[in-house]
């Protein structure tokens, strides 16, 4: 994410519901998705609330085990 790429969408789950589940807000995951080459702020603020139980399902998610 740093270097600008696009990066998969199971990869966006995963760093996002990481960060959500060690207390960062939106505001700040969005901030770490600014840099991703096809960033789209309301598509992005959309999925992270998803995540995060906030919309949707109301389902907080958890990250995926390594199992």
């Amino acid at each position: 994410m740093e270097s600008g790429k696009a990066i998969s969408h199971m990869a966006r789950f995963t760093v996002t519901s990481f960060l959500l589940n060690i207390g960062m807000n939106i505001e700040e995951i969005l901030e770490y998705f600014r840099k991703v080459v096809d960033f789209d702020e309301n598509k992005a603020r959309y999925q992270i609330q998803h995540i995060a139980g906030m919309i949707g399902s109301k389902t907080k998610y958890l990250p995926p085990k390594c199992e």
